[in-house]
């Protein structure tokens, strides 16, 4: 997704800060490299210890099962920094195509996937 930095304003078009221009002059260089490893992902399980989170990305098929792909290790300020981009893309694909079917799309957006919806107690039955 592109970002945009000439947004009107009261005092016109704005310039993008030295910070906004060196994230997209980092996010320009990552997407743009060749010869990095890429791999298909439709499963991830994530966990944290006390410093850092440990995300692993695997491919699950009917046939195989789930098969990890690849690790990723990470500190929590970076797995926290990635929501924004994360919901970026999202909010920009849904604004194109519509909703993102799946419960993937609710944890970024912090709604309740239906799979986690309170469910009822039975009640007894009386004799």
């Amino acid at each position: 997704m592109e970002e945009e930095f000439d947004k009107p304003t009261l005092d016109g078009p704005q310039e993008p800060t030295e910070k906004e221009q060196a994230r997209v002059e980092i996010r320009d260089v990552l997407l743009s490299a060749e010869g990095i490893p890429e791999y298909y992902s439709n499963t991830m399980a994530c966990r944290s210890a006390r410093y850092d989170a440990t995300l692993v990305f695997g491919v699950d098929n009917q046939e195989q099962g789930i098969s990890p792909v690849v690790k990723i290790r990470m500190s929590l300020e970076h797995l926290a920094a990635m929501i924004g981009p994360i919901s970026s893309v999202i909010e920009s694909f849904e604004k194109q195509v519509g909703p993102v079917p799946g419960n993937a799309h609710h944890a970024i957006s912090g709604e309740k996937a239906s799979a986690t919806k309170k469910r009822s107690t039975p009640q007894k039955r009386e004799k």
